[in-house]
């Protein structure tokens, strides 16, 4: 069996454009023999093409000194109030629509869908 795979593949690169019916009457191999040496033909090409050095590239980053960063308490607090006033009054109109919506299918007979 590997000595006809052999063959096929030896005959595929002969003749790499090569179709099914010349395969076939070459080496008596199957269809899917056939696509199979095509594709490690391809994969063989591509192989070739690419090299297969791997090089590390080397990464630096310039890092402040610890008297240049800052850290702004005052304002991180400020940010976080106002983010807290937001996120209540997000809930609050929640609420709102919350009432709105059960009004609205209280008024044409649905059932509760919250």
């Amino acid at each position: 069996m590997k000595e006809a795979k052999r063959n096929m593949m030896k005959f595929m690169r002969g003749n790499p454009s090569a179709t099914f019916e010349e395969f076939f009457k070459a080496t008596n191999g199957r269809k899917q023999d056939w696509y199979s040496a095509r594709y490690i033909l391809k994969k063989e090409k591509n192989a070739e093409k690419i090299p297969k050095v791997k090089t590390v590239k080397v990464k630096s980053y310039e890092r402040a000194s610890p008297s240049e960063t800052t850290y702004d308490a005052v304002a991180v607090y400020n940010k976080l109030l106002e983010l807290q006033k937001e996120n209540a009054d997000l809930k609050h109109q929640i609420i709102g629509f919350r009432s709105v919506i059960s009004y609205l299918e209280n008024l044409s007979g649905l059932r509760n869908s919250q």
